[in-house]
């Protein structure tokens, strides 16, 4: 058994063979166990480590590190304890998006990325900004219709404006003698400034007491002196109908961040968070299912829960998308823990791409590294020996399978 300290807690971990490091991290049904065949596989030509979660295996036990980028920041000061600057990394479902987060934030550090069964849903779709916004397609068309166009020979230019030498004289009435107002300060100007300046004394002079006043002499400014009568007394305005309370929401003091319910498809798939019934409902009876529930049963309950409460936060499909180091995502098309990505989710993360291989396995469910053992090892040495993932395929076991 081995173990580091971090954040004065304990993180198991086991480690085999010698080569360059692959680092293997386990879901919510499980710990470091479950990988056991593949380390045994790997370890010929790489220092295989399996690391457990907080909160799982033989892990600390700390319920303030029960959150999702908690983990992340696990696996990368596990790398750092352990001096490993470089790693690829292999996840299953919550290990698969630990790890898509963790390369997403430092992607110098994995060179290559394996997610097997990993959460993806439809979450909001990522905003764009204005810039980012293609143009409308009347305004693309139009300029598609005059792009390239010549002005004809016969088309008259615009006019240039005039231009004036310094020592040359101009006759300012000559120059702009259909302006709307005289540009020069002449004789003419103060006549009629002068002209218009009578005829609106002598309109004011001739208005009754009844015209309406201009409305800055008409403002009454405000006085303290009671009205006189009823008339006098202003009018206020009906009151206003009654304005629902806003729900209130909790926040803590000195932050200006609010918690807010967010979308948990996660949640709503499952339908519970008990780890017993989640492996019965997606483990057959069997040998696998009896080592399973030994590492399910050492494992915190709050911490299996508390993972799936608080992952409405996490979109590993967009996350997987935005890598670009070579990515493979292995799902089983029978798997109803997390089901396989639509043909939406396959084009989000291949549409021009060349770093992402997606593979659905048939006949297979949640756990691909149990249920056949020699084909997955199979698939996960021919990844990492491989420098462009498109072309890693099922292997044997799993085409005959099909046929």
């Amino acid at each position: 058994m081995s173990a580091i300290t971090i954040e004065n807690e304990l993180v198991h971990y086991e480690v085999l063979g010698r080569g360059r490091p692959v680092i293997l991290v386990h879901g919510w049904l499980g710990s470091w166990r479950y990988w056991v065949p593949a380390m045994r596989q790997l370890a010929g030509k790489y220092r295989t480590y399996a690391v457990d979660l907080w909160g799982f295996g033989d892990s600390g036990r700390n319920a303030d590190f029960y959150k999702f980028d908690a983990e992340v920041k696990l696996l990368g000061e596990f790398m750092e304890r352990l001096g490993i600057k470089k790693a690829a990394l292999i996840g299953h479902d919550l290990g698969a998006a630990v790890a898509a987060r963790y390369a997403l934030k430092h992607p110098e550090r994995v060179p290559k990325l394996m997610v097997i069964a990993p959460p993806l849903f439809h979450m909001v779709p990522t905003v764009r900004t204005l810039t980012q916004n293609p143009a409308p397609p009347a305004l693309q068309a139009a300029a598609s219709a005059t792009a390239g166009q010549v002005t004809p020979a016969t088309q008259k230019a615009p006019a240039k404006p005039a231009q004036i030498e310094p020592s040359q004289k101009v006759d300012a009435k000559e120059m702009f003698a259909e302006a709307e107002t005289l540009p020069f300060r002449t004789d003419e100007m103060r006549t009629r400034i002068r002209a218009e300046l009578e005829r609106q004394a002598s309109a004011l002079a001739s208005q009754g007491p009844d015209t309406p006043k201009p409305p800055r002499e008409a403002a009454t400014p405000p006085t303290d002196a009671q009205a006189k009568d009823a008339t006098d007394a202003p009018v206020l305005p009906p009151p206003l109908p009654e304005v629902p309370q806003m729900p209130k929401m909790d926040y803590e003091p000195g932050t200006t961040t609010v918690n807010i319910m967010l979308q948990n498809p996660l949640k709503d798939h499952l339908g519970t968070t008990n780890r017993t019934e989640l492996l019965k409902k997606h483990v057959d009876p069997g040998a696998d299912r009896d080592k399973l529930q030994v590492e399910v049963d050492k494992a915190d309950p709050l911490a299996v829960s508390a993972l799936i409460e608080g992952f409405g936060t996490v979109d590993t499909l967009r996350d997987l998308a935005r890598l670009t180091m070579p990515v493979l995502v292995l799902s089983g098309k029978e798997d109803l823990f997390l089901t396989p990505p639509d043909e939406r989710m396959v084009k989000a993360l291949t549409e021009g791409r060349t770093n992402c291989h997606v593979l659905l396995l048939e006949n297979t469910r949640h756990f691909p590294m149990l249920e056949e053992k020699a084909a997955f090892n199979r698939l996960a040495m021919e990844f990492l020996d491989t420098a462009d993932v498109r072309t890693v395929k099922p292997t044997e076991i799993w085409e005959r399978r099909v046929r």
